[in-house]
């Protein structure tokens, strides 16, 4: 289990008019490998993915394999093979298709966010496809159906807040088998994650070529052109996030609330490079 309290900032201790800090926020995306991968190839085979290790159950992916059969059993009738994932209250990025929702196949370096179309309930298909052999008809649907190395956006509850993620699956020809290879998430509430991204660490600055600093109520930064693009978030000392956005220009000041003052963290992440700074805000 992953404790909630590792992840938030710690107490704050005020001693002849200055701050010892006793701990800091850890901000990061926390990714797990299935070494081996996770097979199902079985009608009725599931996978229950939990996260965050906390217990709770966040998604089911089920598989429906299904042939029915003559009376004699001898001649085939129809086959069906259906790959789905049950989100309960969650959510999974994707669309209303026919009477399905159908997550999108999502890439390395694509972002998982807030304000993208994220769907609930138990019926999101990642593949599915039929076949009759008297009326001579088949059909398929889903955005997995066949297809390697996508991933899947997510978004969940830890306790009342949300976080986003992604997983990694794959789903067989005619949907008759899935793979889950490996999932991840990011352990700051109402913060983006990049598809694909295996790093866990922070980058250090000099050698991403930025700086981070703090000015009055501004940050400033500035950033190699190769992290264009990046989002940036900034919690302020009980954990809260203060401001969320994307930043556009290699330099650049990014005006904080003037109620929001003292330490500050400041986190830039793009789709393979973190960093993480604490500044002071007067």
């Amino acid at each position: 289990m992953i404790s909630r309290i590792a992840r938030k900032v710690a107490t704050y201790s005020a001693i002849a008019s200055s701050i010892i800090i006793t701990g800091e926020l850890k901000a990061e995306w926390i990714y797990t490998n299935l070494d081996p991968d996770s097979l199902h190839t079985t009608d009725s085979d599931f996978f229950s993915l939990d996260l965050n290790g906390d217990g709770t159950k966040d998604f089911r992916f089920d598989l429906v394999d299904l042939m029915y059969t003559s009376l004699d059993t001898t001649t085939f009738i129809h086959q069906q093979g259906r790959v789905k994932v049950s989100a309960g209250t969650n959510g999974v990025y994707g669309v209303v298709a026919e009477i399905f929702n159908h997550p999108y196949a999502m890439s390395y370096g694509d972002t998982v966010s807030s304000g993208m179309n994220f769907k609930n309930g138990l019926f999101n298909v990642l593949g599915f496809y039929f076949s009759n052999n008297v009326t001579y008809s088949n059909g398929s649907s889903g955005n997995f159906l066949g297809v390697s190395n996508q991933y899947i956006g997510v978004k969940f509850k830890i306790e009342s807040e949300w976080h986003y993620g992604w997983v990694g699956v794959d789903v067989g020809v005619g949907a008759h088998s899935f793979t889950i290879r490996d999932y991840s998430y990011n352990d700051i509430p109402d913060s983006a994650i990049f598809v694909g991204n295996k790093t866990t660490g922070l980058d250090k600055l000099e050698e991403l070529n930025a700086t981070v600093y703090a000015h009055n109520s501004e940050i400033k930064i500035s950033i190699p052109f190769q992290m264009l693009g990046a989002n940036l978030t900034v919690h302020n000392s009980m954990g809260q996030m203060v401001y969320n956005s994307t930043i556009n220009n290699t330099q650049g000041s990014y005006r904080i609330s003037e109620s929001s003052k003292g330490l500050h963290v400041v986190k830039i992440q793009s789709y393979n490079k973190t960093i993480s700074k604490k500044v002071i805000l007067n």
